[in-house]
């Protein structure tokens, strides 16, 4: 099995958050029992109140260890995706840039009910 990490723009939106969930159920969905994802906004929501800096140290380490970079679109626009591809691209870790196209798959692929989290 596969270790993959999403990397999905943030920045504290409820709508971002939201998506990201779907994807990943979606990824779930069409890919059961071939990926294990990191989704950082959801597995490292305890850190909320922590600084950027911590935050992307942690993610460092986890990225680190995957086999897969997922990218959704607006990754270019995020700080901390720019910062995942940079570590993933050092470290040799192939990336996949999802476009929108993609992620309307996914999000058809995603159970109804995922809002916050994955199913």
């Amino acid at each position: 099995m596969k270790r993959v990490y999403l990397a999905h723009p943030f920045g504290g939106s409820a709508f971002n958050k939201a998506e990201a969930a779907r994807i990943e159920a979606g990824i779930n969905a069409e890919k059961s029992g071939e990926f294990e994802i990191f989704n950082p906004i959801r597995e490292l929501e305890q850190y909320a109140n922590y600084s950027e800096r911590t935050v992307l140290k942690l993610c460092k380490s986890i990225l680190k260890s995957c086999d897969l970079l997922i990218l959704c679109p607006g990754w270019e626009r995020s700080r901390g995706c720019r910062y995942e591809r940079m570590i993933a691209k050092r470290k040799g870790i192939p990336r996949i840039y999802l476009n929108k196209e993609d992620v309307a798959l996914f999000l058809s692929l995603a159970p109804r009910f995922v809002v916050g989290g994955a199913a």
